[in-house]
């Protein structure tokens, strides 16, 4: 055996990937450009945040969209809630707590279960990602074009967008439009209405808010950075006591019946506070490990950019800055073992992810621009799945998922649960297989 042609072969195929990789990332970065100049950075920002979507759905397609109906039991509580506030009879009685979308769906008129997914699940990613690759031109200046197309299009190829589209009724997108729009903004006022209406939707926008604060603070010491941001925390403060006041009057029925302790918080207390292991996962080794996965899942090879960041010494970014970010990521991730949707719930970090980048970018922009398109080549190629406590999920190719219903029209099988798991599956921390067989 010749190693050392084999070596040579190796060596030339990554060489001509490698500059396939450039060529296309050059070759399309010149078109946002040219796009900009003409037709202005609003538009464009629009466009990117289609394209994303696209990316995304092409890479990781919902399959429920084929196998499930879209008038699933969050769109049915959602149209409930629009109808009566203060339904209590709900599927899950969580979303009680959850008004934002009911009111919307009240106030514009948008009470078909299409139309909630198309308004507030699929238009509302699209425009955060906009939001996003907004923010990074701002924050990088008149050459943050070129990373800030990479980097959007691998932000949508990650749990910022993944869950968004993947089962009807999450309207995670409606609070992760709130903390793109956040980003855009440093007027403490606009950030207290933004965080009302984002954790009135969804709890998960209080563990990506420290990274709004840290993305408009200015300073090197813990003093000045303090005297920077107090504004915004003090906003964040009050959006939280109006939420926790709003909260306990539902809970207690000051308006409307009042709502009995949600099931999923006493499991909480039992399995994540007494239990010491993530939620719903069966043994503290297995279900730890399963936690780690699904962290990694959330943004996969982006977490590059983060480590980058903190490990790459950086003028004008002090120590005490860095331990902040650390601390306030760190206590996030550690936050999301408490549900069983870990990965999607990390997928609310994205801040952070930005946050890093655009003080990691500056200290060598070129090395940065190749290691953006790197990380959005292996992006695409890594599949995609993570395990809600044991409850396995999939985002296929659009190519592979429509093999997949192909096959399974014309057998009644699933290829992927009746041919494959059999021989992967283990029921030992997975939901046993017979979960998902038809009766």
């Amino acid at each position: 055996m010749d190693t050392n042609a084999d070596r040579g072969r190796f060596g030339r195929t990554i060489g001509r990937l490698r500059a396939f990789v450039e060529r296309l990332g050059h070759a399309s970065t010149g078109w946002i450009e040219q796009l900009s100049a003409r037709r202005g950075i609003f538009l464009t920002s629009l466009l990117v945040g289609a394209l994303a979507v696209l990316l995304a759905v092409f890479v990781s397609f919902p399959g429920t969209i084929l196998y499930h109906s879209i008038f699933g039991s969050r769109i049915s509580d959602t149209l409930k809630l629009s109808h009566n506030l203060f339904a209590r009879d709900l599927q899950e009685d969580i979303l009680a707590y959850r008004i934002v979308v009911p009111l919307l769906s009240r106030w514009t008129g948008t009470n078909q279960p299409w139309l909630l997914v198309i308004v507030f699940q699929w238009s509302a990613i699209v425009l955060t990602l906009a939001l996003n690759f907004l923010a990074i031109v701002r924050k990088l200046g008149k050459d943050g074009i070129r990373f800030a197309w990479p980097l959007t299009l691998a932000l949508g190829l990650s749990f910022v967008t993944f869950w968004s589209y993947w089962g009807s009724g999450c309207f995670d997108a409606v609070t992760l439009l709130m903390l793109a729009l956040a980003l855009l903004s440093s007027r403490p006022w606009l950030l207290a209405l933004l965080a009302l209406v984002g954790t009135l939707n969804d709890e998960r926008f209080l563990i990506a808010a420290p990274f709004v604060v840290l993305w408009h603070v200015r300073g090197a010491g813990i003093g000045e950075l303090f005297r920077s941001a107090w504004r915004r925390i003090t906003a964040l403060l009050f959006a939280v006591g109006a939420v926790a006041f709003i909260r306990h009057g539902l809970t207690h029925g000051w308006w409307g019946p009042g709502i009995s302790l949600p099931e999923v918080y006493r499991l909480i207390w039992q399995d994540v506070i007494l239990g010491l292991k993530p939620f719903a996962t069966h043994s503290r080794a297995t279900g730890w490990l399963v936690f780690l996965v699904n962290v990694f899942m959330s943004f996969r090879w982006l977490w590059w950019v983060v480590i980058a960041f903190v490990l790459t010494p950086i003028s004008g970014v002090s120590r005490t800055f860095k331990i902040l970010f650390a601390g306030a990521l760190v206590s996030a991730i550690l936050s999301t073992a408490t549900v069983m949707d870990v990965a999607r719930s990390v997928g609310f970090l994205f801040p952070a992810v930005l946050l890093a980048a655009v003080h990691w970018i500056p200290t060598n922009p070129l090395r940065a621009v190749r290691q953006l398109w790197w990380l959005l080549f292996l992006l695409v190629i890594t599949p995609v799945f993570c395990i809600n406590g044991n409850l396995p999920a999939f985002w296929l190719p659009l190519p592979l998922e429509a093999a997949r219903f192909s096959y399974f029209v014309a057998t009644g099988k699933d290829v992927l649960r009746d041919v494959i798991a059999p021989y992967v599956w283990s029921d030992s921390f997975l939901l046993p297989l017979r979960h998902f067989r038809k009766p």
